[in-house]
């Protein structure tokens, strides 16, 4: 999953498969971080499980003191680039679509522990047939905004849209394991979406059953269930391009108004019913958006006591660094600060299909000021400095670091490989996101750093909103740009595929990396049944991959975030800051 800067856990550990434990922290209390530096990331933590049809049944597990009432404010840098669930694959996107739309299974926490358990179904799935057959029963009770019960035929119905057009953004799992393919290109040829009828492989016999039939054994389901290509959609609701603003609800809220990159509303759904929602809360009378905030500005209205500071949040990146002795000099950090859970790695990433010279993207490598651009976001506190994409909550993580580069950067060994170099670049051409201060300051990092090996970065603004479309489409003119990712569940399946597989596009494999070599190594691992094989196979890929520099590693990210004094979220370090959000 992309993320707009911010560490939020998409990655969910303990399934039939992966037997695994994910990096998580408190959800309260003094978050461990002072004097600017976060917390040492570690594995294995917090095991995750998957819960039981008990568990499965609503409502949500109590939170004390929690009470109805009051209006949360959410000020962010930009608007989120989708809302419509077959294409968000951004955090925060996912995190405002999480209280609007339900999927077919999800997250939840009890005593303390993250729990996988059944939203929309009974339970997490019955496979069958060795795992070529999966079944899910959907509860009653569950309704839309205006009050009609949700459907099996709208679930396939949802899934079936990802198969179309426009969709090749979000999350792709589905449309792959449902054909057999190893691309959306490739899943697409085989079905191109419901205006063809509906998808052979999805059989839905009654209003609240609905079976899988996969080619190959899939034992990953219930994880892939949590996203958002399993959301319902209904027929008569689906407004096409317009559902990215507005999707229909099944959840605790309703968008009631949305101007893009302006402002959005939500309201209660009155028709939502928490005795059929194991996940979800309704406190807030309603949340209050705000987009097109600097990030600065956004983080002294939450830590300012006038207004309606005391009940904003952000979903946008952590604390302003100008702001970070502000913050850790307060007496009361530990009730307006929270680390969120788990880890997001990343990267500056080397168009390589304009700088096709691997002695090149090494000499950038070398030269790549790692230690100024960390200490624009705050030292230490921004995170561990990466050498991997993986990053150490994945399954079969090996910390390694193939060229050794000093974090200050080593000019004297990129001018060695600059020599070696066939291809020369007397300028770099650097994306960044428009509005945000920190992306403006590492321009001038980057270019003093690439100024003493001869090179002339030009920054190229890009509208935040469509950050990852516009760096992500054919033909972008771009040599560098940062970017990351965050796992859908904590194996590498979920990460290196998407990274680095050429055949799923450039919006996933930005680097525009020609992995053809690999193909074939790429279809073996996805075809190994023992995750723990397939995890140590994907990292000595990721081993090879890494040595043809297609990025720059940075940071492994888990820093700390803040809010309004009189806001309560109870599920921030375990997931969705806005779930359970209440003023005190």
């Amino acid at each position: 999953m992309r993320t707009m800067s911010r560490a939020l856990c998409a990655a969910i550990a303990a399934s039939t498969s992966l037997a695994v434990l994910s990096a998580c922290s408190s959800a309260g209390g003094n978050t461990g971080t002072q004097h600017g530096k976060a917390p040492a990331i570690k594995a294995g933590q917090s095991a995750v499980r998957m819960g039981t049809e008990a568990e499965s049944h609503g409502p949500a597990p109590v939170i004390s003191g929690a009470g109805r009432g009051g209006t949360v404010t959410v000020l962010d840098t930009a608007d989120y680039d989708h809302l419509d669930p077959q294409k968000v694959y951004v955090s925060q996107g996912y995190d405002v679509l999480n209280m609007v739309d339900r999927q077919l299974t999800g997250y939840t926490v009890i005593n303390g522990q993250r729990v996988l358990v059944g939203d929309l179904a009974t339970n997490t799935g019955q496979a069958s047939d060795q795992g070529r057959t999966w079944t899910f029963h959907l509860k009653s009770g569950a309704t839309w905004q205006d009050g009609q019960a949700v459907t099996a035929q709208q679930v396939r119905y949802g899934i079936e849209r990802s198969f179309q057009k426009g969709f090749e953004n979000g999350p792709v799992y589905w449309q792959e394991w449902l054909t057999g393919t190893s691309t959306i290109t490739d899943a697409q040829k085989k079905y191109a979406g419901p205006a063809t009828g509906d998808m052979p492989a999805i059989v839905t016999p009654d209003a609240s059953t609905i079976v899988f039939h996969f080619p190959k054994p899939q034992s990953d389901v219930p994880f892939a269930a949590a996203l958002g290509t399993a959301s319902p959609v209904r027929k008569d609701k689906d407004t096409g391009s317009a559902y990215d603003l507005s999707p229909y609800s099944c959840g605790p809220y309703q968008i009631a108004a949305h101007t893009q990159n302006v402002s959005m509303k939500l309201v209660p759904n009155l028709h939502w019913k928490a005795d059929t929602d194991p996940i979800r809360y309704q406190y807030a009378d309603a949340y209050e958006f705000g987009f097109g905030k600097e990030l600065v500005n956004i983080d002294q209205q939450m830590l300012s006591t006038a207004g309606n500071g005391p009940t904003t949040m952000s979903l946008s990146n952590a604390i302003a660094p100008s702001l970070n002795d502000t913050v850790n000099n307060r007496a009361d950090r530990g009730s307006i600060a929270y680390q969120p859970q788990g880890i997001f790695g990343y990267w500056f990433a080397i168009n390589t299909a304009r700088i096709t010279d691997v002695n090149l993207r090494t000499a950038l490598l070398y030269a790549f000021p790692k230690e100024q651009l960390r200490q624009l976001q705050g030292g230490a506190f921004a995170g561990q400095y990466g050498t991997t994409v993986t990053t150490p909550d994945l399954l079969g993580y090996r910390d390694y670091d193939t060229f050794h580069a000093p974090a200050r950067g080593d000019v004297a060994t990129a001018q060695k490989y600059l020599a070696r170099s066939a291809q020369k670049l007397s300028t770099l051409v650097y994306a960044y996101r428009s509005g945000d201060g920190a992306g403006q300051q590492q321009v001038q990092v980057l270019a003093s750093a690439y100024a003493k090996i001869g090179i002339h970065v030009v920054a190229k603004p890009l509208d935040a909103t469509t950050y990852y479309d516009t760096i992500g489409a054919k033909g972008a003119p771009y040599d560098m740009f940062l970017t990351g990712w965050g796992a859908d569940w904590p194996s590498p399946s979920t990460v290196l595929p998407n990274v680095f597989d050429a055949r799923q596009g450039p919006w996933y494999d930005s680097s525009r990396f020609d992995s053809s070599a690999d193909t074939a190594e790429f279809d073996r691992i996805a075809a190994l049944s023992d995750a723990s094989a397939k995890a140590a196979a994907y990292i000595a890929l990721e081993k090879k991959i890494m040595a043809g520099v297609p990025v720059i590693p940075y940071l492994y990210s888990q820093g700390y975030q803040i809010h309004g004094v009189n806001l309560r979220l109870p599920r921030a370090a375990n997931g969705n800051p806005l779930n359970g959000a209440h003023v005190a």
